[in-house]
């Protein structure tokens, strides 16, 4: 800082500098001040130095350094922006033509509003094939279980189909293979129960159980659904290990049903094939397995079933039952109650012997066809109920019953209720015959002065109050009533036709005496029987 007086002449130098402003050229004067009422000047200012100056040079170096940085910054971003639209730009070029070629009307949007609806498109035909081919695996791999275990042929295209579709994992053993067959117990109930919905849901749920419990038991499984109430699974099982695995299959198909049972609500039936060596002959498993479940009337509901234990189709063990169903119908038609000890007897047979479904059905519908040949002669209600619009009812017991327990009961009451019917219309019968012939007795004998129905009661062995009511019932009159009927009819033939006198036509009809005969004659015709004839003869006579 310099101070100066009016002359302009310094007087006093804040720190000692030879001079600014004119007198030195070593400061740069930054601020003057001058004082009107003293005269005085004051400057102030940068005192010249060697630092000083080496700031101000590198001021201005950083200066032009960072111009030229944005400089060389934005020559960067516009080479580097239009060297990554290039391929923008040949995607957009491909774009455009594309629309030129499928005459599309050219887009107002925005370049990058092309590009993602571009990629959208692209992204949703890519989900759409990918669906499809999922769906399309699906559907070959099903068909191709379909052609495993219907035996078709399918030549050296297997292992190409096998490979190509992957239904079992590359790793899974390839020792032997088997079949497993579950069924679905009342399925009818099961459709009512649930929505189409909800049952193909549980039908996914059973095509996985069975595999993941398989997966547990270093087993692989491929099920497929071969039927509404059937689902189909083959299994891989380890090469030399076929013994242990038909075990662990029983294992696992009874998890199955009890982890089905308990937490879906469903019961199952289980039919296990044999074990066979090469994917080929998976028909011959498959064809045991179903086979096995044409046995579930004699081994209940909720059973496992191997058809390597099922009897074969030899009709040989049938033929037995038919004298035993012969000898039933016989007792049924005698009125003998042995037919229920037959009967029980039967159902005790089938649960030994083990036969299939439609050999039980079979020999049951042979009985009731038989008892129904039978009966049919007897009332048209009998004929109804076997072979008639009630024979239905046993159809239909024989086709929903789900065990021979269930069948057993079914039939037997139907049996029960067909005999009680039965017995009423063979002793209706027989007391029928039995009125008809105490009628035509009545009709030959009723000039018997002895005629009576103590007399009626001896000759048919029956009680005469009973006799009156069987007489009662059948003809809708007393036997009184028509002894007298038969007995007037005879006299006013006799009166009419003959001259013989009163007291001999009154000994004619079973009359002891005239005077009874007159009696029950006047009582009947209003007039004596002497005055009946001179009447109809003076008619005629006329």
């Amino acid at each position: 800082m310099i101070i100066k007086d009016e002359a302009g002449e310094p007087f006093f130098e804040a720190h000692k500098a030879e001079g600014v402003g004119g007198s030195s050229s070593g400061g740069k004067v930054l601020t003057t001040l001058h004082s009107d009422r003293l005269g005085w000047e004051f400057e102030s200012g940068i005192l010249a130095g060697q630092l000083y100056a080496w700031v101000s040079v590198i001021s201005y170096v950083w200066i032009a350094i960072g111009i030229l940085t944005v400089l060389l910054a934005v020559v960067y971003i516009v080479y580097i922006t239009r060297k990554n639209y290039r391929p923008i730009q040949l995607v957009m070029n491909r774009l455009q033509s594309i629309q030129l070629r499928t005459d599309a009307p050219p887009s107002k949007r925005d370049e990058l509003a092309m590009i993602d609806n571009a990629l959208t498109s692209l992204i949703s035909r890519s989900m759409d094939y990918e669906k499809q081919y999922h769906e399309n695996l699906l559907l070959q791999r099903s068909q191709l279980f379909v052609d495993l275990v219907g035996g078709h042929k399918l030549g050296g295209d297997l292992a190409d189909k096998m490979r190509k579709l992957s239904p079992l994992p590359p790793d899974a053993p390839a020792g032997s293979y088997a079949v497993a067959v579950a069924e679905i117990d009342e399925y009818a109930l099961f459709q009512s129960q649930y929505s189409v919905k909800d049952q193909n849901v549980l039908k996914f749920a059973l095509m996985n159980v069975f595999q993941e419990l398989a997966r547990s038991e270093h087993m692989h499984g491929w099920a497929e659904w071969i039927a509404g109430d059937r689902v189909a699974v083959l299994i891989a099982l380890p090469e030399g290990e076929e013994a242990r695995s038909t075990e662990d299959l029983r294992s696992i198909s009874d998890q199955c049903r009890v982890w089905v049972e308990d937490k879906l609500r469903i019961s199952l039936r289980f039919g296990i094939g044999v074990a066979v060596g090469r994917l080929e002959e998976v028909e011959h498993s498959f064809r045991a397995a179903t086979e096995a479940l044409r046995h579930k009337l004699s081994h209940g509901q909720g059973t496992i079933l191997f058809g390597a234990e099922m009897s074969n189709g030899d009709l040989s063990p049938m033929l037995p039952y038919l004298g035993t169903i012969a000898e039933l119908v016989k007792d049924f038609r005698m009125n003998n109650e042995a037919w229920r000890d037959g009967l029980q007897d039967m159902f005790e047979r089938f649960r030994k012997d083990r036969l299939k479904d439609d050999a039980i059905r079979s020999l049951l519908q042979t009985m009731l066809r038989m008892l129904g040949h039978e009966l049919d002669i007897f009332s048209e209600e009998l004929r109804s109920r076997l072979s008639g619009d009630q024979g239905e009812d046993w159809q239909r017991i024989l086709d929903e019953s789900r065990s021979l327990d269930e069948l057993q009961t079914g039939i037997g009451e139907f049996l029960s209720e067909t005999y009680r019917s039965y017995v009423v219309v063979s002793k209706t019968n027989t007391y029928r015959a039995m009125i008809n012939e105490m009628k035509s007795y009545i009709e030959e004998h009723f000039s018997d002065p002895d005629l009576s129905l103590k007399h009626l009661s001896d000759r048919f062995q029956i009680s005469g109050k009973y006799a009156s009511y069987l007489f009662k019932t059948e003809f809708d009159m007393k036997f009184v009533d028509f002894l007298v009927h038969l007995r007037m009819e005879r006299a006013e033939k006799l009166l009419l036709e003959t001259k013989l006198p009163i007291q001999d036509i009154a000994l004619q009809i079973g009359y002891a005496n005239s005077i009874t005969f007159g009696r029950v004659f006047k009582r009947t015709y209003g007039v004596a029987p002497g005055d009946y004839r001179k009447l109809k003869l003076r008619s005629s006579g006329e």
